[in-house]
């Protein structure tokens, strides 16, 4: 079985790739699947690109043509907790889809149809691992992850995710890719590093330290695993 790892962007999974070994590439639709080894566990790599659509997917298309034990999402996002500096970890313990919006028909702001829950869990022992790999330094929070297709920049925002979900980062594929994760019956986890507290210009800044941060747990992680 394999270890399925997405990343958005293409600078969320290079490191990865980098150290991927055995290569083989596997053009699935628009997605570009890389099945390798990373530290002797059987991994498919792949760039999801931007935003829940894409992000989901990428995620569909990895279950259904391969053979996967969980998935681990890798990347950067940005940060709601005040426990939380940029370069801090969040892991997900559940994610909220925050823009699906049918309160007007009376159901709660981010409820999900298909699972028909708000929060959605992630897997407790894949949450825990990471956790007590990401906190070596005391810089790891667990809680949950919103997404929606939106870069949020505005504190009105970050402050509603904080009140109504009790949300720690925010991102734009988590929650999509935990959702597929959950209709396919499919252990998943997020590992975001936090690279700005919602400025375009701190994302730019420290994108590349928040990478390097992630890129070191997932090495120390499948090592252990």
């Amino acid at each position: 079985m394999y270890i399925g790892i997405i990343g958005a962007m293409e600078s969320e999974i290079a490191l990865l790739l980098n150290k991927l070994q055995e290569i083989k590439e596997n053009k699935i639709g628009p997605f570009v699947y890389y099945i390798g080894k990373l530290y002797n566990k059987d991994v498919v790599l792949v760039q999801s690109l931007e935003g829940k659509v894409n992000a989901a997917i990428c995620t569909q298309l990895l279950i259904e043509n391969f053979d996967i034990k969980y998935i681990l999402n890798v990347g950067v996002a940005g940060g709601i907790s005040s426990k939380l500096d940029i370069g801090g970890i969040a892991i997900s313990s559940a994610t909220v889809e925050f823009d699906n919006d049918t309160t007007a028909l009376g159901y709660e702001l981010g409820y999900t149809f298909g699972i028909e829950k708000v929060l959605v869990k992630c897997n407790e022992k894949l949450v825990k691992s990471i956790y007590d790999i990401s906190n070596k330094d005391n810089n790891a929070i667990t809680g949950v992850i919103a997404s929606s297709d939106k870069f949020v920049e505005e504190s009105t925002t970050k402050e509603l995710l904080k009140d109504k979900f009790n949300a720690i980062a925010v991102d734009m594929e988590t929650a999509a890719i935990n959702h597929v994760c959950a209709l396919n019956h499919v252990d998943f986890c997020a590992i975001r590093a936090i690279s700005d507290k919602g400025s375009k210009k701190e994302f730019r800044e420290f994108l590349q330290e928040a990478l390097n941060s992630i890129n070191k747990i997932i090495f120390e992680f499948l090592k252990s695993d």
